[in-house]
């Protein structure tokens, strides 16, 4: 049955047909192990000169469970498990193990490895669930997907299908830690990917070392011990070249070094492992639990980010897995008891279907709905989990089984299933009716409308807004609005995607280092340009969320962030070119405040560790530096925008990404952006100050012409 442990009884063969080989794919990284020694523990067997055979090891499956729930756990985003990246290793390592063993003993028992049969095997084992996923996955994201998530999808179908998605999100630069927002529903086919490129290569290296050497252990050892050599040379390599963790991560040079020390526990396992003295398993089964509280302190500790990691700390987290794995097959140790528990062992049958399902689950019930982090683990681990029994008894076993179809049927059918995957990725953003409010789109909006409004008539003062994203976003809620209400008239300003002031710079997001955009340099001359119009009588700068981000300005010795002299001293020096550009020919400037941010908030929902730019001593000296620098201007203004936003209730469905109002929201607030720079052009020309400030923000200072 399915799930159930069997007992160490099971007659010792070499099951090649159905499951009984090491599965592919991150979660199902094989459910055998070498028959052990003897029961008793104490006496490894006499008879050791044939090759070894494979039995069914229920600890195998009680280890990929843990793995695959610390995935859930980290994915769920209930942060625990920090560390549940490295449960991706584990599955390599295994995968490694089990992969070997199986060749090495065909070879035993055969004298030959078929690569042809071992490659079907393998297609038995991961299409027909690969296929089923990917065809519903498209499905899914035309009615669930963002628009980027659509746009990328017929690429990101092609890459999972041919499993070189690892190569596909790092060209892109998909961030793996990043928020769930326009993430790929298919970004977990990379280390699926990755697997399969080392089941295509390692038995072919496999068979030359069989063919071209006569003593050919030692000629696999050398070239598995070269590989992982240069795996961990390309790790070090990679990070010193300041590499972000994602290109690192996603690299097959750099993990491989994983599976390869996995293949070289596999080989001495075979050969060795057995006549090792009843001393050497007592210790294992001993010392055992060492290596498996090692791993699970790991994953509930560890950094993504942090570059050990990539110059030897995965290589070195292999060596855990393979100390677990060894204390997993000793036939009665308590690490052995522990991963058979099962239950634990039931969810390692069904883990690579439950690996398939898992991720765009968990992301769509993060940004579709609100239920907390908790709920989130616990009904996305039962779904996926429910789901990977359905696909195990009505997809997998029966193909792996060959009781499904025919094989040139079974053939036809995975075909169309691909074809059908492929179709739906490549005509997904023309069937999906999704409204593309995205900031790229906003800049078109705002320059079609403002074409229109620029040349408007009207005796109202004429605004124009320059910053980054935000303002944007503010651009093009009053581009809108004044069509229908005669307040202000919208002149062109200059807003941008990321326009910090303190551009060129190298800034951190997302916990990478990344240039700002070549389109902000020399952002000083692109607002003196728009001065030089004499068509605004009022300039609006709206910044921040860049400034309080660590970079590196051009020229700046290092990263630095806001609150440190030098930056501080930067932030003034560029806030005062700014309003001198714009002083030339614009009578007023108004400098707005910012309010705190909540960068990776989803639909409104905080990330659960929040981004270190979130920290509002940041955003609050930031702001004191506007009102300083303002103060040196009599002909500048300082909209209060932060104290009125930090101030709502409502900021979650104003801003519900932490840091941008929304189409609508920015329509919503638009009247009194007007009303409010309405009334400060009117004081600057030499009317009252209001003395009611309804329907406006507030205003620190006001401005004379």
């Amino acid at each position: 049955m399915p799930g159930r442990a069997r007992p160490a009884r099971v007659p010792a063969v070499v099951e090649r047909e159905r499951d009984a080989e090491p599965s592919s794919g991150s979660p199902d990284a094989g459910s055998l192990a070498m028959a052990s020694p003897d029961p008793s523990g104490d006496v490894p067997p006499v008879a050791a000169a044939g090759p070894r055979r494979i039995a069914y090891e229920p600890g195998l499956d009680g280890l990929r469970a843990v793995a695959l729930l610390s995935i859930f756990v980290v994915h769920a985003d209930v942060g625990w498990a920090p560390g549940g990246f490295l449960a991706v290793s584990t599955f390599f390592t295994l995968s490694g193990f089990l992969i070997t063993a199986l060749l090495v003993t065909e070879h035993g028992t055969d004298g030959r490895i078929g690569l042809g049969a071992f490659w079907a095997r393998r297609a038995r084992r991961l299409l027909p669930a690969s296929l089923c996923t990917a065809l519903l996955i498209g499905l899914a994201t035309l009615v669930l997907g963002d628009p980027v998530q659509v746009d990328h999808l017929g690429g990101d179908v092609v890459g999972a299908l041919t499993y070189v998605a690892n190569w596909r999100f790092l060209l892109a630069e998909t961030t793996y830690a990043g928020e769930f927002a326009s993430q790929s529903p298919l970004l977990h086919f990379w280390s699926l990917a990755i697997e399969e490129q080392f089941y295509v290569v390692f038995p072919v290296v496999a068979v030359a070392a069989l063919r071209l050497a006569r003593r050919w252990r030692p000629a696999v050892t050398v070239a598995l011990v070269a590989g992982v050599a240069l795996s961990l040379v390309a790790g070090i390599v990679g990070s010193a070249s300041g590499s972000s963790p994602d290109r690192l991560y996603f690299r097959t040079d750099i993990r491989a070094g994983e599976l390869l020390v996995g293949a070289l526990a596999g080989l001495w396992w075979v050969r060795r492992g057995h006549l090792a003295s009843a001393g050497w398993h007592r210790a294992v089964r001993r010392v055992g639990p060492v290596p498996l509280v090692v791993m699970v302190g790991l994953i509930a500790t560890s950094d993504y980010h942090d570059s050990f990691w990539y110059r030897g700390g995965l290589l070195a987290y292999s060596l855990v897995t393979v100390g677990v794995v060894l204390a997993a097959v000793e036939p009665s140790g308590p690490v052995r008891a522990v991963l058979s528990w099962r239950p634990l062992v039931g969810i390692g049958v069904v883990s690579y279907g439950a690996y398939l399902v898992h991720w765009p689950l968990f992301m769509w019930l993060f940004t579709e709905t609100s239920i907390p982090g908790a709920a989130r683990l616990v009904g996305g681990t039962a779904v996926s989990l429910a789901v990977a029994v359905a696909s195990y008894r009505l997809v997998e076993l029966p193909v792996r089984e060959r009781r499904f179809l025919p094989a040139p049927a079974l053939l036809g059918v995975g075909a169309l299933l691909a074809v059908a995957a492929l179709v739906v990725g490549a005509v997904a953003p023309r069937l999906a009716l999704t409204e593309d409010t995205s900031l790229d789109q906003a800049g078109d909006d705002v320059a079609t409308r403002l074409a229109i409004t620029a040349a408007a008539p009207g005796e109202a003062p004429t605004v124009g807004i320059f910053g980054d994203s935000t303002a944007l976003i503010t651009t093009l809620g009053l581009v809108t609005y004044d069509d229908e209400d005669p307040t202000i008239r919208m002149a062109s300003g200059a807003a941008d995607l990321g326009c910090t002031i303190l551009a060129p710079a190298r800034i951190v997001t997302g916990g990478e280092v990344v240039a700002s955009n070549d389109r902000c340099t020399g952002w000083q001359d692109t607002w003196r340009r728009a001065s030089d119009t004499g068509r605004m009588d009022v300039a609006l700068i709206q910044i921040g969320p860049g400034e309080v981000k660590e970079m590196q300005p051009e020229g700046a010795a290092g990263l630095q962030t806001i609150g440190q002299p030098a930056q501080d001293d930067l932030v003034r020096q560029r806030l005062a070119e700014g309003i001198d550009a714009l002083l030339r020919a614009t009578p007023v400037v108004v400098v707005a405040t910012s309010p705190y941010i909540d960068p990776g908030r989803v639909n409104g929902r905080s990330p659960t560790a929040p981004q270190p730019d979130a920290d509002p001593a940041r955003m609050d000296r930031l702001n004191e530096l506007i009102r300083e620098v303002a103060a040196t201007y009599p002909q500048v203004a300082v909209l209060d925008l932060a104290t009125w936003i930090n101030g709502r209730d409502d900021d979650r469905r104003l801003r519900p990404d932490g840091v941008h109002l929304t189409e609508e929201t920015a329509l919503e607030l638009s009247p009194r952006f007007a009303d409010t720079l309405a009334a400060i052009d009117a004081v600057a020309g030499g009317a009252p100050r209001p003395t009611r400030d309804d329907g406006l923000f507030p205003v620190l200072q006001w401005a004379a012409a």
